[in-house]
């Protein structure tokens, strides 16, 4: 499983896979996170219902299918198929 442990270790990888490196997404997470608990209803924090990843790695997510789409778009094909 992809989650924020694995690409602390390798910040090249990190890099080469997201388009930024972990500083530059260390200062985007907290503003990412006080976005999202603002715009996160209260239907969706109930007691018991926990996320099963961290932020970092729920943050990583838009990062990876932003890159799939560019990369998509160079060589000609689908991302999705």
């Amino acid at each position: 499983m992809i989650n924020y442990k694995f690409f602390e270790r390798s910040p090249k990888l990190f890099n080469d896979i997201f388009g930024v490196n972990l500083h530059e997404f260390e200062a985007l997470v907290p503003e990412i996170e006080c976005e999202f608990n603002k715009r996160t209803t209260s239907k969706y924090k109930r007691p018991g219902r926990f996320s099963r990843l961290a932020i970092r790695s729920r943050v990583m997510v838009p990062l990876i299918c932003t890159q799939a789409l560019r990369y998509s778009e160079v060589y000609g094909g689908t991302v999705w198929s």
